[in-house]
């Protein structure tokens, strides 16, 4: 639980405002060249997708425009649902990403009456904030309007609209984009940098250490460098924005892992970066937020040291199982770091401008420039590696992303970490481009996700992770419920920890509970070895998950296969006998993976369960 009396934003530095501020324009901009700039804007006419684009933008003219009313809003505090406002929310956004593009495309004004039209109905729009996040309805009733990750958003793409048509727009839809960023989101954001809110659950995101820092700072950043004619005010942003860099950070460990997944490296860092191109655009290159924090270049090589083969990458904590790198983060780390790709990044200009989905993509992949370097294109993977403060170890069997067949991964870890999962001990086996065994991530996100009910799911308590049920039970939640990595082996035949997962199960008889992974490079095996003591007998189940078709064959031998890969697991088990059970977690609109149990028979004393893993033929 926050004690919210106990944080506040940092004061801010008038000195440092005041060298900002020589580093602004006297008058507000965008990032790039608005629409009337046609010698740019005609360029991209030219490109691979832009008529496909007008197409679409055509195509929507004569349609309707999705209407967003009180009882969608409400169904998340009756229901607990949050996908069914949310798909109209981004359906709306879409269409007017649309229309705006294929204007600035065209330029004949044959979308701006539609755009209008679009767009007066996303200003009156009764609330920005997603229902989720709003659960007292402050915005809903306009009683106190703050700025959360869909009204940062928003607050940013309407300022955009606004640079990018400028006087092609009625001065009245101008004005009003000013009026609703300000009332929504602007002047409390303001407020709270200013020190006149008090820090709550409402703008604790200005000094978190999750991705709501990053994401809400680049959408307010980036549209604060438009709307506010204030020079001072402006630098006054940025001299915030720097103080919520510095405590974003902290949300990393030197290794550069990203606790909260994959997708929301992509997501959460992604923005950093993003707006690390929008100040450096709007300070003239003058301030890059990118250097001076050796973190920074360690958390842009988190993709190549996550991904264990192709694009595939562990989904530890509450990403989707099969979501990839986003784009925009991995060009702009071509820019700056190239060096830390393992494969170079189409450019804007090589791009399908039909396949950029959201307007700042296309704004900072259009404008940003082209890299002067670009990764090596035979660049290879290390054979592992390591996130030794966060505990996360990833091995690959063979050298070239392509060409690497055979890889896994296992996180120690502790269990209140940044979209937690109890998850300590978790781990993937990758054959073939395929995880037939896998931590297949979280669950679409309900009111229940975010509450004192999170782990009654069973993918996000250790129920849906390969991981043991101790005496009947899951692993605990909190900080204390640690993976502790005491043996590290690392050699051209292996890589392997040993991890003490004692502290993770509140059972006063568990004396010791210690997991061995061990990746041979030669043979292409994965060996779990999981050692169990107690001072008086108690149960004891292991666990596999898979997605993959399976069968139970003679000798002790799980198969498991898909089209591309069949991977075989070889038990051995110590202490007593033990037979094998499974079942069917239940993740609706996500993967619901099939959780086969390693039961022994009866409680124990000590107790050994092995599983080797290769491939099968």
């Amino acid at each position: 639980m926050i004690d919210f009396d106990k944080c506040a934003f940092p004061v801010l530095s008038q000195k440092r405002i005041s060298e900002l501020e020589e580093m602004l324009p006297e008058a507000p901009r965008g990032m790039g060249q608005p629409a009337s700039n046609r010698a740019v804007w005609d360029k991209f006419a030219q490109q691979k997708g832009a008529a496909d684009i007008i197409k679409a933008a055509e195509e929507l003219l004569d349609q309707p425009f999705p209407k967003l009313d009180d009882e969608l809003y409400l169904l998340f505090l009756k229901t607990g649902n949050r996908t069914k406002y949310e798909a109209v929310n981004y359906k709306r956004l879409t269409i007017i990403y649309k229309l705006l593009i294929a204007e600035c495309l065209e330029y004949k004004g044959r979308f701006l009456a539609k755009l209008e039209e679009c767009l007066a109905d996303l200003l009156s729009q009764r609330s920005w904030v997603l229902p989720a996040h709003d659960r007292q309805l402050l915005n809903f009733n306009d009683i106190s309007p703050y700025p959360d990750l869909a009204s940062s958003s928003v607050t940013a793409f309407v300022a955009y609209i606004d640079w990018l048509l400028q006087d092609k727009l009625q001065a009245a839809t101008r004005e009003r984009i000013r009026r609703e960023a300000m009332h929504r989101t602007i002047e409390a954001y303001l407020d709270t940098i200013r020190k006149k809110h008090r820090i709550d659950e409402y703008n604790y995101w200005t000094i978190c250490e999750s991705n709501w820092n990053a994401v809400c700072t680049c959408n307010m950043v980036s549209a604060c460098l438009i709307l506010l004619e204030s020079r001072r005010e402006r630098a006054e942003v940025l001299a915030a924005m720097e103080q919520s860099n510095r405590l974003f950070f902290t949300g990393f460990k030197d290794d550069g892992y990203c606790s909260e997944g994959k997708g929301y490296w992509s997501y959460g860092f992604g923005h950093f970066l993003c707006m690390a191109e929008f100040v450096l655009d709007a300070t003239g290159g003058k301030l890059n937020i990118l250097d001076g924090n050796p973190l920074v270049r360690k958390c842009c090589e988190y993709p190549r040291n996550v991904t264990i083969t192709r694009d595939i990458a562990p989904a530890f904590a509450d990403c989707g199982f099969t979501r990839s790198f986003d784009t925009l983060p991995l060009a702009i780390i071509q820019k700056h770091f190239p060096e830390l790709l393992l494969k170079p990044v189409p450019t804007f200009s090589q791009c399908d401008l039909n396949k950029i989905s959201y307007w700042r993509e296309f704004v900072i992949f259009a404008f940003m420039g082209e890299p002067n370097r670009f990764p090596k294109k035979d660049a290879m993977p290390t054979p592992y590696s390591y996130f030794r403060e966060s505990g996360v170890l990833i091995c690959r069997a063979s050298s070239g992303m392509d060409g690497c067949t055979f890889g896994a991964a296992i996180k120690g870890g502790h269990n209140e970490e940044l979209h937690n999962h109890n998850d300590v001990g978790s781990y993937v086996i990758v054959l073939n481009g395929t995880a037939p065994v896998a931590d297949y991530g979280g669950e679409v996100y309900t009111k229940r996700t975010f509450s004192d009910r999170r782990y009654e799911s069973k993918m996000l308590n250790s129920y849906g992770h390969d991981v043991p049920v101790v005496a009947g039970k899951l692993q605990m939640t909190g900080r204390q419920a640690q993976g502790i990595i005491s043996e590290e082996t690392f050699n051209d035949e292996v890589s392997s920890i040993l991890i003490d997962m004692t502290s993770c199960y509140d059972v006063k008889e568990l004396l010791s509970l210690k997991r061995r992974f061990t990746f041979d490079y030669a043979k292409r095996t994965v060996t779990i070895i999981d050692e169990v003591e107690f001072s008086s007998p108690q149960s004891f189940e292991d666990a596999i998950l898979t997605n993959a078709k399976y069968c139970i064959e003679p000798k002790n031998t799980l198969r498991f296969w898909d089209e591309k890969a069949a991977l075989a697991a070889e038990i051995a088990v110590s202490g007593a006998d033990w037979r094998i059970s499974t079942k069917v977690i239940d993740n609706p609109e996500r993967i619901s993976p099939t959780r086969l149990a390693i039961t022994l028979d009866r409680p124990v004393m000590k107790a050994s369960v092995t599983i080797i893993f290769r491939e099968a033929h």
